[in-house]
């Protein structure tokens, strides 16, 4: 697919956000992320995401590619300390770091995930 870099970092950036909602309600990958080491990356590519999935869609339709780390975040937006079992992560677009998401759970919505 040969396309502008405009048009590539605006695809990338539309769909960032669907496709971090549909990581975090996966749950082989809440499992990985919750058992990774602070800072670890993985790549989200389209065989990441179940083939059912718009997130698997978009992926393949537009060849994006994301990561998403393990954040190393001390606290939450909110002010308040951030509990070992917390999930802290950080999307971005793999070709643009300035393409970013975060997303946090706390532990309690983790034992509604689990």
């Amino acid at each position: 697919m040969n396309r502008s870099k405009r048009l590539d970092r605006k695809l990338h950036r539309k769909y960032l956000a669907d496709v971090a909602g549909e990581v975090v309600m996966t749950k082989s990958w809440l499992n990985d992320l919750m058992s990774a080491e602070e800072g670890e990356k993985f790549r989200i590519e389209a065989g990441s995401l179940p083939q059912d999935s718009f997130g698997h869609s978009v992926l393949q339709r537009y060849k994006l590619k994301y990561t998403v780390t393990r954040s190393i975040l001390a606290l939450h937006w909110t002010g308040k300390a951030v509990g070992k079992k917390d999930l802290l992560m950080e999307f971005n677009a793999a070709a643009y770091e300035d393409i970013r998401h975060d997303w946090y759970l706390h532990e309690e919505d983790l034992r509604h995930a689990a």
